[in-house]
Formats: C-alpha cells, structure tokens, sequence
C-alpha cells in the first residue's frame, strides 16, 4: 500500500490499496506526483495508521499520541491530557486554573438544582392540590401544620445548602455538599395543652 502526501501539511493526497513487496517511485503511483511538493511513503499492512510519518527509507511509521501530540498531528480534548501516552482527564484544579471550569458558575448551577430538587421532592410528598384542600379546611386541623412543617423543612435545607454552596471554595468542596431533604411529611410539633376545667368536689 502507498500514500502521496503534502510534504509541508503532511495532508494525505491519495491512497493506492494495491499491495506491492516493495516500494514504488511516486509517479508510478500517481501520475501527478510532483517531488518538489509531494512525498510517498509504502507499507506492508492493510491500513494507513491515524498518526504516521515517512522514513527516511520511504516506510509509513506510525507514531504513538505523544508524538503525534509533539509534531501537531494531534490535540487532545481541552479536557483531557496525555500521561506516558495515553489519554486522562484533567483534574478540576487543571480545569479551573485553565478557565475551562468556572467556579462561581458551578456554584449558581448547584443553588438552581437544589432549588429544583426541593420542588420537585416537596411536590411528591405534598402534591399542590393537597396544599390547597388543607389551606380551604378539607382536611383535618393536623394536616395543614403538618405541610406547613414539611414545607419549612424543605426550606430551611435549602438554605442550608445555598449557604453550604457559597462557602466552597473548590469543586471538590462543592461535590462534597450532600442534600438532606425530607423524605416523609414532618408531624407538626405539638402546641400546649389545653387548660381542662376541673371538677367540683
């Protein structure tokens, strides 16, 4: 198998499939080959590898990411880096000091879901029409202070969390903020007992 390539883009121009036991000057592979601008390279595999070079004997050597990296034949992801040839992802501190993160947006984002998450976790417990039947007396005197503890605890963590969220100084700080909303509709703490009259002796 042969290639033409550009010799200052190293862009490929054209691929001969053929398979030949050695290889051939690059106007036998293609006509057009100009020696000034063009170079050809040969290989005995069935494939052209991604990242490859030409030898100085005129054989496609493939190149590993680092030293495709090294020749900008390749870039990886902003988010990622090559450590002993192989792709990782960088850390958040790297995202951060490269500006690929942003730490006050995260944090504007993590208020929002919390936020989010607080309604929609409320609204399984306490559906809004069941808001409304306590608030016109549907329901029996416990179970409108009952939402209304519920509600307040729903609150109260979200204030927790938003305060929570603000004091991060990193991601790491940030992931580490667990919600703790609510799972069952709070009992309404009990008022004070009713004064009962007493019996005449």
């Amino acid at each position: 198998m042969h290639l033409i390539r550009d010799k200052k883009s190293k862009q490929v121009l054209f691929i001969d499939y053929a398979a030949t036991a050695d290889p051939q000057p690059g106007a036998a592979v293609y006509p057009a080959f100009d020696p000034a601008t063009m170079e050809v390279g040969w290989t005995d595999q069935s494939y052209i590898p991604a990242f490859h070079d030409i030898d100085a004997a005129g054989r496609v050597v493939e190149l590993d990411l680092d030293e495709a990296a090294r020749r900008g034949l390749y870039q990886p992801d902003p988010t990622q880096k090559l450590v002993g040839g192989k792709l990782v992802a960088k850390s958040d501190k790297e995202l951060v000091a490269e500006g690929l993160l942003d730490l006050a947006a995260m944090k504007a984002q993590a208020i929002e879901a919390c936020s989010k998450a607080a309604l929609e976790l409320r609204a399984k417990l306490i559906p809004d029409y069941k808001l409304q039947n306590a608030a016109l007396g549907v329901y029996d005197d416990d179970r409108l202070p009952a939402y209304r503890a519920t509600i307040e605890a729903f609150r109260a963590e979200v204030h927790r969390l938003e305060a929570a969220i603000e004091k991060a100084k990193t991601l790491q700080d940030l992931r580490a903020i667990t919600p703790k909303f609510p799972d069952s509709i709070i009992s309404a703490p009990a008022g004070p007992p009713e004064d009962k009259p007493r019996r005449k002796k």
